[in-house]
């Protein structure tokens, strides 16, 4: 007989009790493990929205990282022209300016030829007339020229004056 026995009696307090309160604390674990899997599926879906979000990100990212490049070999491009025209104009400033200061040197050269020709042909006047001046003093100091000068400037005076 089971029914004596006190351990028989243990058992079946003990399965009653844990029915008991499985069956009173079943709708309310339910309803926690139920709101936990409803926490869960709520943050594995936001997890899932980051990681798309993240993936969108990581796509624009290695997108404007190509076109970054391409953009800074564009403006190396740029520059390396820029250089180039710089360089061109800078020749081209440069042969002006040489032609520009040999066209002035010339000129300058070319005033300073003639201002010296002109001193040159003043100096040779004035030689001129001084060497004319004394060679007429000194020939005038001589009698014999006087009366022959004298005689020719009276020939070459108009008739009516004489």
């Amino acid at each position: 007989m089971i029914f004596h026995e006190p351990s028989f009696w243990v058992d079946l307090a003990f399965v009653l009790l844990v029915l008991f309160i499985f069956i009173k604390a079943k709708p309310k674990v339910k309803a926690t493990l139920d709101a936990r899997i409803a926490t869960i599926a709520q943050e594995l879906d936001e997890a899932r929205d980051l990681r798309e979000k993240a993936s969108r990100e990581l796509a624009e990212v290695l997108l404007r990282d190509k076109n970054a490049d391409q953009e800074v070999a564009q403006i190396e491009q740029q520059a390396k022209e820029e250089v180039a025209e710089l360089r061109r104009e800078a020749q081209i400033n440069r042969s002006f300016s040489v032609k520009r200061a040999q066209h002035f040197a010339t000129e300058r050269l070319e005033q300073v030829s003639i201002r010296w020709q002109r001193h040159l042909r003043e100096a040779l006047a004035l030689t001129t007339l001084t060497a004319s001046e004394n060679f007429l003093k000194d020939a005038l100091r001589d009698s014999k020229y006087q009366s022959s000068l004298f005689s020719r400037a009276l020939k070459k005076l108009p008739r009516d004056i004489v």
